[in-house]
């Protein structure tokens, strides 16, 4: 199971291990310079769902394991689709034994509160135009169409549902961080493959195929151009109204008007990727004013290139990249004009973090960068690769993804990969001293 498997079985279920401060996060909210004595917080370790619901000596047992890699805080989360069994009607977290548990040891949490990303079966299933779909007329159930009408009131009650719930039953006070949900497996993408259940993201097409999205097209490029006869101009199109008009299939049309496609398609995204992040600062001043609390927003393991989006103009078809749109730049951006951290997901790719602490440096972006690891054994096998990632690039810790690499099938016992995160954890401890 990869990583996006494993967040995206239950976010209730995610639970992981994160960070506290370094000199870096000065200005930060929710990170703060730290003494050689909470360096270990940097570290952090993503647990393989099924974990969690052990009896709680088992539970124990492991938590200890995480302590003596120095681990000081633990990421985990709540979603929607876990909370909320119909409309209106809400249950009990079901971890919440496993959160009183660590706690009582002492750990922080980094807060996974999942919305956009775990929409409940039941939802979709009564709001059939909130599903968004491909070309193929596939739907994400791990996703919420952005040009639904409803999604900004709906995310908004139940953000704030959420976070109040969380308040009410004291998570969210023991919280350091929040991931903003910003889609599938909280990422800031349209679905990718891992969400699908698909092994090749040639298989996807992009995801404008959705209702409502026409009409929003059709609505942006009156806004953009005024009358239909420039569109048309510049289009190199003999289209007689605006009705005629709609998003191109990927191959239909290389040119301006594909161009103004993807263009539309990512700025959808973008509109929807800041209204969520000032969605999230609104329900934590409500619900946890005060407290120290910081947003984290996940960067994916690669960003578009200048040559992959000339590529896509001039063959009028979309890559991986395009298609789930992994806008990073933009998201670095956002980041500091919001004053979150980032952390990204694929930490593996040494030259996708050198590209993004380059332009971090370049635009003086001082927010912390973590490190997370695709959960797939070839990179979860080798976790001194990812320290030699961090030490090389400065980053800001190390977020291991997943826990049941680090154990024999009893699930407590160290194996040989376990020793070599221990390894890591110690090198990184002193760099983090540092």
């Amino acid at each position: 199971m990869n990583r996006r498997q494993f967040l995206g079985r239950t976010i209730a279920g995610s639970l992981i291990v994160a960070a506290k401060p370094s000199p870096a996060a000065d200005g930060i909210v929710g990170h703060s310079p730290s003494g050689a004595a909470a360096t270990t917080t940097r570290l952090s370790i993503a647990e393989y769902a099924p974990y969690r619901r052990g009896p709680a000596e088992i539970v124990q047992k492991r938590l200890d394991l995480y302590k003596e890699l120095g681990c000081g805080s633990l990421r985990l989360g709540a979603g929607w689709w876990d909370l909320e069994t119909s409309e209106g009607h809400w249950r009990e977290l079901p971890i919440l034994g496993y959160l009183d548990q660590a706690k009582t040891n002492g750990f922080r949490f980094k807060l996974e509160i999942g919305t956009v990303g775990v929409p409940p079966a039941w939802y979709l299933a009564a709001h059939p135009d909130a599903k968004i779909r491909n070309q193929q007329d596939e739907f994400s159930k791990a996703d919420i169409s952005p040009w639904y009408p409803g999604i900004r009131a709906v995310l908004s009650q139940k953000t704030d549902a959420l976070f109040k719930y969380l308040a009410q039953v004291k998570v969210l006070e023991a919280a350091d961080s929040v991931f903003v949900d910003l889609g599938p497996a909280g990422e800031p993408i349209y679905p990718a493959a891992w969400t699908m259940g698909k092994s090749n993201c040639n298989e996807l097409t992009p995801w404008y195929f959705a209702d409502h999205a026409p009409v929003d097209f059709r609505e942006a490029m009156t806004k953009k151009y005024g009358n239909l006869q420039q569109a048309n101009r510049l289009w190199k199109t003999k289209f007689s109204n605006w009705a005629e008009v709609k998003p191109l299939d990927p191959g239909e049309r290389p040119g301006a008007m594909w161009e103004d496609v993807l263009l539309w398609y990512r700025d959808t995204k973008r509109a929807f990727i800041r209204w969520q992040v000032d969605n999230y600062q609104q329900a934590l001043r409500k619900h946890a004013p005060g407290a120290n609390i910081g947003l984290i927003i996940m960067i994916p393991g690669s960003h578009i290139s200048v040559e992959e989006w000339q590529q896509a103009l001039s063959s009028g078809r979309a890559d991986c990249s395009i298609t789930i749109m992994t806008d990073s730049e933009f998201l670095l951006d956002l980041a500091r004009e919001y004053g979150c951290a980032v952390q990204c997901t694929g930490a593996e790719n040494a030259p996708e973090v050198r590209y993004l602490r380059q332009y971090m440096i370049a635009h003086h972006i001082v927010t912390p960068l973590w490190a997370e690891n695709a959960g797939v054994e070839r990179v979860a096998r080798n976790p001194e690769r990812l320290a030699n990632i961090i030490e090389d690039n400065h980053l800001y810790g190390l977020e291991y993804v997943n826990s049941s690499y680090l154990f024999e099938p009893d699930g407590i016992t160290p194996n040989d990969t376990y020793l070599a995160l221990s390894r890591t954890c110690a090198r990184l401890r002193q760099i983090f001293a540092n």
